[in-house]
């Protein structure tokens, strides 16, 4: 029996939302049969055979940036927090920074020397074991506490919106399903075609929810009014509104708030941390070209999503805000949302709620059906592409790298050697099978767990942002740092990640998010042991041969000109984070003037992506960092021209 918080799911709803999901998944069951059909060799399923087609990358990549949190979670968190956390929308910029730096240099090495998982480069690059160890480790939990975030929010979407129909564990359990399917069956090449669609339905699903919301409150003056309404800490920086525990073993009792310009800045780490993780480091294996990449960055992530997260995220929480502030509607209070949860037999924080409530409110049935799949599309978007990648690590570097010593322990069986595991069907085997232990993993660590869920994110992408270190000295040459030194600074940082991270009351020390303490470990420790183990002149002199072929393919990244605005980008990058999702935000943001009757905070939200969009095209384009090179690397080897094919 339907409660009263579960009337609205009427017969006609659950049908329609069920049969547009259906056909949804139709697609995705497709390509996951066609991939299957066409995927021949380990580097098609692991890289796509470094052969995906530019635009398809452009499309790919965006939708694996920006994942079901984006869609349900970021919107939700301004309602709860106000105008100071909408500056998390800027991650539509931080996430691809990284991208700019590391992913083109990274795309002309694995080409070059066949490498097919990031555990190989670095290992090979480094000289050092440990250091590939520690990314096969990073890998499986940025994979693991990711994946068991999207599978609780789709539980949570299915269960809201049918009101109970389909139960909360089922709809996670579906979602697997069919990720699973297409994932093993086809691999990375799949997951792009896939992503494609799952791009379109992310942005165009965010951008129809926010309209409605405008045109439900009366238009967008009635909008501004009503924010204008609000109490002060909701539209400004002032230090009421969200607090949390200051680790003070003196005065357990005093507070700060947590959106601090530190905290947010610090956060934009860990986001940065996305494009840096092992995943994304095998998107970039994956391009036939590498000049899909500034557009991905630059244009499908940083103008294009970030217009979306920075007007309609913001009008949606905003909205929200006001209909529970200004309005009076019990529905939008932490209470009301709770209950559509409960009521509906679900789990979940108020703030996961808020999405599902506007649709429900808002959209007719066709929208209501078409923003649900891009939803559902957001959630698998980030999914797919990091159990494919991790299932692949562990694959080609824990089995690959323990069978290579084995010893013959059956009778009358022949030791599994390094180059029978090296054959195709063999890997894509080893990988298939954790892809699904990874998943079933994320259902123990969701449903056994859920006091976790909420931290699981950024946990992970926290994690893979102390790979930063090592890939800036990858990419930039710092020529003292040896690889011994990466691999215990890369250990330090993610010991400091989970120690700031798993202790609820000692979370967030001085409110720098576990991605800076991250950082900083890293740093220190990478700095102290280079002073004691310097890097052998093997490492020194395959890092040099690396530089100098770069150098020879893309003259132009090298010549005076790139050079002279790679100058000029430490300095327009520091102040960009500084004033936009770091201190500036509190020191300027409320004291900017109203700009077509917008909030200060607001104004200078948008300032800040549109100041973000030209860092991105500065570094992209200006200093070559993101532009293609004007030769195709060569592969060094016959093995490394094996990677490179259509199946």
């Amino acid at each position: 029996m339907m409660t009263e918080t579960t009337s609205y799911a009427t017969p006609q709803l659950v049908t329609w939302v069920l049969v547009g999901i259906g056909l949804y998944w139709a697609y995705c069951l497709y390509w996951g049969i066609r991939g299957y059909l066409q995927t021949k060799s380990a580097a098609g399923w692991m890289i796509a055979g470094r052969n995906l087609p530019v635009w398809l990358f452009v499309l790919a990549g965006t939708a694996t940036s920006f994942s079901g949190w984006t869609y349900i979670g970021h919107p939700g968190t301004i309602q709860s927090a106000g105008l100071s956390y909408a500056f998390a929308g800027l991650y539509a910029i931080t996430i691809p920074f990284t991208g700019v730096l590391f992913l083109k240099w990274q795309w002309m090495i694995g080409r070059r020397y066949g490498f097919v998982t990031p555990p190989e480069m670095y290992r090979t690059v480094f000289n050092n074991r440990m250091l590939g160890w520690m990314v096969v480790v990073i890998a499986f939990f940025y994979s693991l506490f990711y994946v068991a975030v999207q599978l609780i929010a789709s539980g949570l979407l299915f269960n809201v919106l049918t009101g109970g129909f389909i139960p909360y564990f089922l709809g996670g359990v579906l979602l697997s399903a069919v990720m699973l399917f297409y994932v093993m069956a086809g691999g990375l090449r799949t997951i792009a075609w896939v992503d494609a669609l799952q791009a379109v339905l992310l942005g165009a699903g965010i951008m129809i929810l926010g309209a409605a919301v405008v045109n439900g409150l009366g238009g967008w003056g009635a909008l501004l009014g009503a924010i204008d309404q609000l109490p002060a800490h909701f539209r400004t920086m002032d230090p009421h509104g969200v607090i949390h525990w200051l680790p003070n073993w003196e005065h357990p009792e005093s507070k700060v708030k947590l959106w601090s310009g530190m905290m947010m800045m610090t956060y934009m780490f860990a986001l940065a941390g996305i494009q840096c993780s092992p995943s994304f480091t095998m998107w970039a294996f994956s391009n036939r070209h590498p000049k899909g990449m500034a557009w991905q960055q630059v244009v499908g992530s940083g103008l294009i999503i970030g217009f979306i997260l920075c007007v309609f995220s913001v009008i949606q929480g905003m909205g929200a805000l006001t209909l529970a502030q200004v309005q009076g509607n019990q529905a939008y209070t932490k209470e009301g949302l709770t209950a559509l949860i409960t009521g509906a037999g679900g789990l979940g924080s108020a703030t996961d709620a808020m999405v599902p409530r506007l649709m429900i409110d808002y959209l007719p049935l066709p929208l209501l059906v078409l923003v649900s799949i891009g939803g559902l599309a957001a959630i698998q978007s980030t999914g797919a592409p990091y159990i494919s990648s991790a299932g692949a690590i562990l694959a080609r570097d824990l089995i690959g790298q323990l069978f290579a010593h084995r010893r013959q322990v059956v009778p009358h069986h022949p030791p599994l050697t390094l180059h029978q595991l090296r054959s195709d069907s063999v890997q894509i085997w080893w990988a298939r099978l954790f892809c699904f232990l990874i998943v079933m993993g994320s259902f123990v660590i969701a449903w056994f767990n859920p006091d976790l869920i909420v931290m699981l994110g950024g946990l992970a992408v926290s994690l893979s942002f102390t790979l930063s270190v090592p890939l800036f000295v990858l990419c930039y040459k710092p020529a003292w740092v040896s690889g011994k030194a990466l691999g215990w600074g890369v250990l330090a940082g993610v010991i400091a990640v989970f120690a700031t991270y798993l202790f609820p009351e000692y979370r967030y020390p001085l409110t720098i998010h576990s991605a800076g303490w991250g950082l900083l470990a890293t740093v220190m420790v990478t700095f102290l042991v280079s002073r004691f183990a310097q890097p052998t002149a093997e490492e020194v002199k395959f890092q040099q041969d690396i530089h100098d072929y770069w150098r020879k393919v893309d003259p132009e990244a090298f010549a005076p000109r790139a050079l002279a605005w790679r100058r000029a980008v430490p300095f327009f990058a520091a102040a960009w984070w500084l004033l936009f999702v770091g201190p500036g935000i509190a020191l300027i943001g409320d004291n900017m003037p109203r700009v077509f009757g917008l909030p200060p905070l607001w104004v200078w939200l948008l300032l800040g992506w549109v100041t973000g969009v030209m860092l991105l095209a500065v570094m992209a384009w200006g200093a070559r960092l993101s532009a293609p090179p004007q030769q195709m690397p060569e592969p060094i080897s016959q093995e490394a021209e094996r990677t490179i094919t259509t199946a």
